[in-house]
């Protein structure tokens, strides 16, 4: 309480000052100073406690809410309610219609997830709230599965590629602690837990327990939107469990890979791919395309037994063609009719045919180009990011695992989240390494890559490399494929209109011609083919050589039709060499009897990046991606081959070529796009002249020229209408520039100087259109010189 005066009665001690400090404030006011300072104290520690108690609440309250072993799940703070234990009230039902499953499973009450919303707050850091991240999420319902997933996903975590979630769910109610343990999961294995089982898990109906499924799907959506959902397809999973898995996930537009029997043996290599590979598992699409000549026939049944006896785990079986030649054998034709694509499964019913045969009518020999043309055409991708097509050639023996080796390589190097531009380098996927160059004649060497991309087994070993070469036995890109389909389509056109050479034979008798083709699309483009590593015991795909035979677009005579086996004639069966080629060159390679290819592979199976494979020319000569080989022919080629002269290449989008071919409709599309240019040049150059009349006007610049007072009497649609014709366009800009020259002394008369900009830009807007007339101008001449 302040006192009731300021100063005090005797005037005396009120001037008795010199007895203080100097800079004392309580010697001005002894009365006041003290009690204002004393609740100035009392006030400041009242709020330091009061905020030490604020920030004592706020902790403990935070520490309720977000404790992994209690709280709330709705945040309020309060204790979360206790699990329900034991059996839930039955309803009252007549006993003669339940039966024995309808009376252990018979709860249908309301669904609550006591445990799942603790372990979702802790998935902040995987970036759960986009729609694309690295979030890979496998499921599972029975004890069983659960025992082939949680090896597998804590082997993904391992690799840290993806954030790996694992949902407990179904009507087991052991704990997932003791499920962890079970499994032996340690403490090194980085995966998110979720126990998504709701309350009366055991004794929830069907009805509850497909709602249960699906509802926790949301939440893990919602919370960690999933890229992919790995389940355990083979017959340990529970039925129900599978299909409101299969049916939410196509609702939301997830992909499902369900896994089949041995998983956890011979499909560990899954657990290299990151989420955007995984997300792509049932997008992708293939062809399988199989050309026979007249004479291999008799490979082309060995050929199609391996197809049958090859593992396709759970993806679908791709859709196989098949074309004949136009003289087959009886045995050949026998067998195609029972032959039957896919393979009959046991118990999995009747399956609609995925075989497509093709039988060619003309007999007379054919050139090169109709051949690449017909083979071509045996394909065309529906959807060039995912259909794909596997071209065989009928001396092909597949291993098992081929398919396991193409599908790995191809959601990686095609569909991987994180890849740089040097991955639109390959143009495919080969299975088989070559013996010989291009020539057919020079023994090939693979490259000696980096040791560790090498296998470690094997005395013959070879990493895996990119080659400029084009394979009979590969998967081509649908989007490659697509593009191929163009530059033939140009480049025969050109051969035909423009009489220009044909492509250079560089592949030898024993390719097929389309390989030349091929082989010059992939040196204008710069592009290669990936050719895998396996050792000389462990391949993917062998060819056997003994009835190698020379292409019948390069041999002398049509094929001979074959003679009856009771033939009258006395004939000595002989074997010309020159004939068959093959024969006794190289042995051919043992196929690979292992289970699993992460023991056929490097680094552990990890596929190294495409920066890390040596790279050859189609000669095969070193070469590395990005180089100026590929823009230096494609420059030739504009020039000789696509009709472009000394024009500058233009940009080609996807699927087209239009980089590498000009035609006179494209020199129409050009001049219209100067036309539009020049019209809009014209457009913008009226614009400036008006803004700058009216800038005039508010300056109150005196007009002494009478070419400026016409101009500006002018009508603005005739000075646009002259400007489109390009009149004045150059009087405009003499006059911009001597407004601009002396701008020093403008300013000192007080009238402003038009600005640089405007001077640089009207200068453009005139250059382009007097080149465009003056190119117009000489059109007619030229046209009449030629």
């Amino acid at each position: 309480m302040p006192p009731p005066r300021f100063f005090p009665r005797d005037e005396e001690l009120g001037k008795r000052n010199d007895d203080h400090r100097p800079g004392d404030s309580s010697a001005l006011l002894p009365g006041w100073s003290l009690p204002w300072r004393s609740a100035f104290r009392v006030r400041r520690r009242r709020g330091l406690i009061i905020f030490c108690a604020v920030v004592v609440l706020y902790l403990f309250v935070k520490g309720i809410t977000f404790s992994p072993n209690g709280g709330s799940s709705d945040g309020s703070g309060l204790p979360p309610p206790p699990i329900p234990v034991g059996p839930p009230p039955r309803e009252s039902k007549a006993p003669e219609v339940q039966d024995a499953a309808e009376d252990e499973h018979y709860y249908s009450g309301p669904i609550k997830f006591f445990k799942l919303p603790l372990s979702l707050r802790s998935v902040a850091s995987t970036m759960g709230y986009r729609p694309v991240n690295r979030n890979v999420m496998f499921a599972a319902a029975s004890l069983k599965s659960a025992g082939v997933l949680i090896p597998m996903a804590c082997e993904m975590a391992r690799w840290n590629r993806n954030h790996v979630h694992f949902v407990l769910q179904g009507r087991e109610d052991l704990s997932l602690d003791a499920v962890k343990e079970i499994n032996g999961v340690g403490p090194d294995c980085d995966v998110f837990w979720h126990d998504a089982r709701p309350d009366y898990a055991p004794y929830s109906s069907d009805l509850r327990l497909k709602v249960t499924i699906t509802a926790a799907l949301d939440h893990m959506e919602t919370y960690t939107h999933p890229q992919a959902v790995i389940i355990d397809g083979s017959g340990q999973e529970e039925d129900l469990f599978k299909d409101a898995i299969h049916d939410k996930a196509r609702a939301l537009g997830k992909t499902v890979v369900a896994l089949p029997r041995n998983a956890g043996q011979n499909m560990m290599w899954i657990t290299r791919l990151d989420s955007g590979s995984l997300k792509a598992w049932d997008k992708v699409e293939l062809d399988i395309l199989i050309h026979v000549p007249s004479d291999s026939l008799g490979n082309l049944k060995r050929l199609l037994k391996s197809l049958r006896s090859a593992d396709y785990f759970s993806s679908p079986l791709p859709r196989l063609t098949i074309e004949l030649p136009s003289i087959v054998d009886v045995p050949t034709r026998q067998y195609l009719e029972e032959f039957r694509w896919p393979p009959p499964v046991e118990g999995a019913g009747h399956h609609a045919s995925q075989l497509t045969i093709r039988h060619r009518i003309p007999h007379h020999m054919i050139s090169s180009e109709e051949a690449s043309t017909r083979f071509f055409e045996s394909f065309y991708p529906a959807d060039p990011s995912n259909s794909h097509v596997l071209v065989l050639s009928p001396n092909t023996q597949l291993s098992p695992l081929y398919y396991h080796y193409l599908k790995y390589t191809l959601l990686e190097y095609k569909y991987a989240s994180y890849r740089s531009e040097a991955y639109n380098s390959i143009f495919g996927i080969a299975l088989d390494l070559p013996e010989y160059h291009l020539d057919g004649e020079t023994p090939f060497s693979p490259p000696k890559g980096a040791p560790e991309l090498s296998m470690q087994s094997d005395s013959g070993r070879t990493g895996a490399f990119l080659w400029q070469a084009p394979s009979s036995n590969a998967v081509y890109f649908g989007s490659s494929w697509m593009v191929l389909h163009d530059f033939l389509r140009n480049r025969f056109e050109a051969q035909h209109t423009r009489k220009v050479e044909l492509s250079p034979q560089l592949v030898g008798p024993k390719q097929p011609p389309w390989t030349n083709n091929l082989l010059e699309l992939m040196r204008l483009k710069g592009q290669y083919l990936l050719y895998p590593p396996y050792s000389s015991s462990n391949a993917f795909a062998t060819v056997h050589n003994e009835l190698g035979q020379p292409q019948e677009e390069f041999s002398d005579s049509p094929p001979k039709p074959p003679k009856p086996v009771n033939s009258d004639e006395d004939e000595v069966f002989t074997a010309d060499p020159a004939t068959y080629l093959s024969v006794g060159h190289h042995p051919e390679k043992s196929l690979t009897s292992k289970k699993s290819i992460l023991s056929l592979l490097p680094l552990d199976g990890d596929l190294p990046e495409i920066e890390k494979l040596p790279a050859l020319t189609f000669e095969g000569d070193p070469s590395s991606l990005g180089s100026d080989e590929a823009e230096n022919y494609a420059t030739t080629f504009r020039k000789e081959v696509g009709g472009c002269g000394e024009r500058r290449p233009r940009h080609a989008g996807p699927g087209s070529v239009k980089d590498l071919f000009c035609n006179e409709d494209d020199e129409d599309d050009e001049e219209q796009i100067e036309d539009e240019e020049t019209a809009e040049a014209a457009a913008s150059l009226a614009a400036l002249e008006k803004q700058e009349a009216a800038q005039q006007k508010e300056r109150n610049v005196p007009e002494n020229s009478e070419d400026e007072d016409q101009e500006e009497s002018e009508d603005p649609d005739t000075r646009f209408a002259k400007a489109e014709k390009g009149e004045g366009v150059m009087s405009w800009l003499e006059k911009v520039n001597q407004e601009s020259l002396p701008s020093e002394a403008m300013s000192s008369s007080g009238s402003a100087a038009p600005s640089t900009t405007e001077a640089s830009e009207a200068a453009a807007l005139s250059s382009t259109v007097a080149s465009s007339k003056s190119e117009k101008t000489d059109a007619p001449e030229t046209t009449k010189a030629s």
